[in-house]
């Protein structure tokens, strides 16, 4: 008679826990886990939100692509004989190490903006810096120029300027440096100096390919009140000074 009433008993709980596992689709909670849901076969933590996250990596996978369009740190700049800017290039500020530094030619800050731009067109804006007070650096890129959503990135770099500029304003990186517009796109850079003249030849010294460590006046540059003007066609190295610097400058 025991024997049976026990029978009896765990065949009730056996079939209790049957409808339990039904209720709850197989699941199981991990208390540990702070009430996180794994289903059979998953460790904690390891729940297809994380999956998704990976997905998101990938997605930063093609943001590496991007990465390969990064501008190398250890240009070895060059600016094309023809510009002969000595006899305006007058020993003022600059932003390379010795004597001559002053709070008129603020050295770059590291500073970066990225921002998401299509076929629609926008403005690539960096501001907030001592070199871009009252005029940010701008990317003014026109509707058309681009076929896709392309990530722009600006770097007001730290680097001192390259040796044969007389230098008007920090060295600037544009990325992605393979990137090529399919209209001129207007880019504005500011530039700060204590000469009492600001003279003619200060230009816009942009790479002459996409990417490049050569740098050249460009051919529209248009000298307005505190920032310069031009035309790009591609993205790469940027500065705005005097070429050639003088001798005697230091």
């Amino acid at each position: 008679m025991k024997q049976r009433t026990y029978r009896a008993r765990l065949s009730h709980w056996i079939g209790v826990c049957a409808l339990l596992a039904s209720a709850c689709g197989g699941r199981r909670i991990d208390l540990e886990s702070d009430g996180e849901e794994v289903r059979p076969g998953e460790e904690p933590g390891s729940g297809g939100a994380t999956g998704s996250g990976g997905a998101a990596g990938s997605g930063g996978a093609a943001g590496s692509g991007g990465a390969a369009g990064q501008l190398p740190t250890d240009c070895e700049f060059s600016f094309p004989a023809g510009e002969d800017g000595t006899e305006d290039a007058q020993c003022g500020c600059t932003r390379r190490p010795g004597a001559s530094n002053s709070f008129q030619c603020p050295w770059g800050t590291g500073t970066s903006v990225t921002a998401l731009v299509g076929p629609a067109g926008s403005v690539v804006q960096l501001s907030g810096t001592p070199s871009t007070v009252g005029v940010p650096v701008e990317l003014r890129i026109p509707p058309g120029a681009l076929s896709e959503v392309v990530s722009i990135r600006i770097t007001e770099t730290s680097l001192p300027p390259p040796g044969e500029i007389a230098d008007w304003s920090p060295l600037y990186r544009f990325e992605p440096a393979d990137l090529t517009f399919a209209t001129p796109v207007e880019v504005r850079i500011p530039w700060s100096s204590n000469q009492s003249l600001v003279p003619g030849t200060v230009s816009i010294h942009w790479s002459e390919e996409p990417g490049s460590c050569v740098l050249s006046p460009l051919s529209d540059n248009y000298l307005n009140a505190g920032f310069n003007q031009g035309s790009v066609r591609h993205l790469g190295w940027a500065i705005v000074g005097v070429v050639p610097r003088a001798p005697s400058c230091p």
